[in-house]
């Protein structure tokens, strides 16, 4: 015997809805894309106080979601792309983050219906084999021995205190990562007085506290000046 399925749940994953709601949502995303490379009037940065936008995207969320979903999912769709910033248009100059090329988020939609988790490889074979070869074209391309291994974080915070963290386990002289950042004496990391402060966050993160970011003095061009390293 077949076990019933909650219909709101059928509806949820029913493939034909899908289908129709995502051929819809890949016109609407092409003709904003259209819209923004051209720039025009659109401005790259449509600017609303936190409070404005709360209560603009203030809903009242149902116990059950609604039968036919297409409409109003194209309209929330709609007013998403207009509040937005406009990573796409001319006038952007790339602060923080770069403009994703379109094939990009097609291949984020694959892996967000997927969700093939990285954590362990029994959970995503197939992005920890990709994950490997993305990382030693990265390498060869950085000039490091084929033996050379990684990991991709979510972007260069992570990433810091993910290297910060390897780094110290590799040479702190005791295990930190069983028995503590007290577990020896007191570390500190130099960094170029110009860090990106994500670093001292990542030191506190590590329990190093404020002590645990040594600034170091650079010249006119950003670079850590030598004669400096010692007072510091």
């Amino acid at each position: 015997m077949t076990p019933p399925v909650f219909p709101p749940l059928r509806a949820a994953y029913d493939p034909e809805a899908f289908r129709a709601t995502a051929h819809a949502l890949m016109d609407q995303l092409a003709d904003y894309l259209k819209t923004a490379l051209g720039g025009g009037a659109m401005p790259v940065l449509p600017w609303a106080p936190p409070a404005v936008n709360q209560e603009r995207f203030a809903t009242a969320f149902p116990a059950e979601p609604a039968p036919e979903l297409s409409g109003a999912f194209a309209a929330l769709m709609a007013r998403v792309l207009e509040g937005s910033h406009h990573l796409h248009h001319p006038r952007y100059v790339g602060h923080q983050v770069t403009a994703p090329v379109p094939l990009s988020a097609l291949c984020d939609a694959v892996s967000s219906l997927l969700n093939n988790g990285m954590a362990v490889y029994e959970m995503g074979p197939v992005a920890t084999a990709m994950e490997h070869h993305v990382l030693a074209w990265m390498a060869a391309k950085l000039g490091l021995p084929s033996g050379a291994r990684g990991v991709l974080t979510s972007g260069g915070s992570a990433g810091n205190l993910t290297a910060l963290l390897a780094a110290r386990q590799a040479k702190a002289g005791y295990d930190a990562w069983n028995g503590g950042a007290h577990a020896g004496p007191p570390l500190t990391v130099l960094v170029p007085r110009s860090a990106h402060y994500c670093l001292a966050r990542a030191v506190r993160i590590m329990g190093w506290g404020e002590g645990g970011l040594t600034p170091v003095d650079v010249d006119d061009h950003f670079r850590v000046r030598p004669d400096a390293l010692e007072d510091a």
